[in-house]
């Protein structure tokens, strides 16, 4: 395959920063335009420990704004207004008005920026069952490894990178859930995990719909101790 000359590697980079930056520009103007449901929630992206309010956004609302989104809550803190910023072959990633970032593949989390804790890379040694359309009568499973910056020092003298994660996926059968006062026919599968080096086990949850493999609601966790992240799609990329 030809590579891509120095020039149109620039164009191209040019661009990107190009459609950041009318995006970030675009968050804030959200922000003040008023007293509306999308105004309260666009330029905000609280995370935190205490109790924090769902977004008052409908239908419509989510309508009007030209981009796919979700809504991102870590922790018992406020749930936030996220669109999408770059989409590429096999991730997607999602930014706040405050610049927090979350690339997704197919829903699960692969890397962030910005949080207390981030996951910085995600490296499959097996193929992500999640990404594909699961039979509810199997049961699958995944290695992957993972690098994780550690500025709260929540990993103890573990290491942060490179740390082996090893999966299993169980169906837990047919789930309706309500995204903005749509019901929609899911499974919910469980991923119970283990990353044995650092003795870390924990269970992430993913609604995916029955007729397509959209993973419309999810539960993760992405650092040792860090509090569990729960998005939910507004607004699929189309």
């Amino acid at each position: 395959m030809q590579k891509p000359s120095p020039v149109t590697s620039r164009t191209s980079a040019r661009r990107r920063r190009g459609r950041l930056a009318a995006l970030m520009l675009l968050l804030p103007c959200l922000n003040a335009c008023g007293d509306s449901p999308v105004a309260s929630a666009a330029g905000y992206f609280r995370i935190g420990i205490l109790g924090g309010p769902n977004l008052a956004m409908t239908r419509d609302d989510v309508a009007k704004i030209p981009y796919a989104s979700i809504a991102v809550r870590q922790g018992r803190g406020a749930q936030a207004f996220v669109v999408l910023a770059k989409i590429d072959a096999t991730s997607q990633q999602w930014i706040s008005a405050d610049k927090h970032l979350i690339e997704t593949r197919n829903g699960r989390i692969t890397k962030t920026i910005g949080f207390e804790a981030d996951l910085t890379h995600t490296d499959f040694i097996t193929p992500d069952p999640i990404e594909n359309h699961l039979d509810p009568a199997k049961t699958y499973a995944n290695d992957r490894l993972i690098d994780v910056t550690d500025h709260a020092g929540i990993t103890g003298d573990a290491p942060t990178d490179a740390i082996l994660v090893r999966s299993t996926f169980t169906c837990q059968g047919p789930q309706t859930i309500t995204i903005l006062g749509k019901p929609i026919q899911t499974n919910l599968w469980t991923e119970t995990f283990t990353a044995p080096d650092i003795k870390w086990t924990e269970t992430n949850k993913y609604w995916q719909d029955q007729t397509t493999r959209t993973i419309w609601k999810t539960q993760q966790h992405i650092t040792p101790k860090s509090p569990k992240i729960d998005i939910e799609l507004l607004r699929r990329y189309e």
